[in-house]
């Protein structure tokens, strides 16, 4: 029942031997379950990490984490979202769940996102420029940097030192990304 899957070619790229075999898929969110049946058999957990820290003043007290610590390992995703994503990036054929857009794809989790789903800038630049020096084909970013849902140089609707702010964000994100592409 995987009408997506059919509408994007999907079975058909399989079958012609296009499953992702040989790809790292860097997932930029909130973590990847590593140990969740659809996903640990492509999950890498040696190159994935955790550029992150929770932070209680968003995230809640570290003490009601399932693990109660505000610092999670790189195969933890007390969100969900990453764990979606992964799934749907690359889920094996292996009868459960569902099966991935490249379901021989490997996964690394590059956690960027808070466990409430707050993304900031540092955090985004770190895995970046990892999954630059650590051969990372590709990386998924499905969000945008906090605190700004569109980050623009120049809103007049924003006060000078907001618009500087903003630069700073564009700026550093597209020297990391410059930066990954080059390797």
């Amino acid at each position: 029942l995987q009408w997506d899957m059919t509408m994007i070619s999907a079975p058909t790229a399989h079958a012609l031997g296009q499953a992702g075999n040989q790809v790292r898929v860097g997932v930029m969110d909130t973590g990847v379950d590593g140990r969740h049946p659809d996903i640990r058999k492509n999950f890498n957990a040696k190159l994935s990490r955790n550029f992150t820290t929770d932070d209680p003043v968003i995230d809640g007290p570290c003490a009601e984490d399932p693990d109660g610590l505000c610092t999670d390992p790189a195969n933890v995703d007390e969100n969900g979202h990453g764990t979606h994503v992964a799934g749907t990036i690359a889920s094996p054929r292996n009868g459960v769940g569902i099966t991935g857009v490249a379901p021989e794809a490997e996964i690394v989790n590059l956690r960027t996102g808070q466990d409430s789903g707050y993304f900031f800038l540092q955090p985004t630049v770190d895995a970046l420029t990892f999954a630059g020096d650590n051969g990372i084909d590709v990386v998924n970013m499905s969000y945008y940097i906090d605190p700004w849902l569109y980050n623009c140089a120049a809103n007049p609707a924003d006060s000078p030192v907001e618009q500087a702010e903003q630069r700073t964000i564009i700026a550093a994100t597209n020297r990391a990304l410059r930066y990954a592409r080059r390797h």
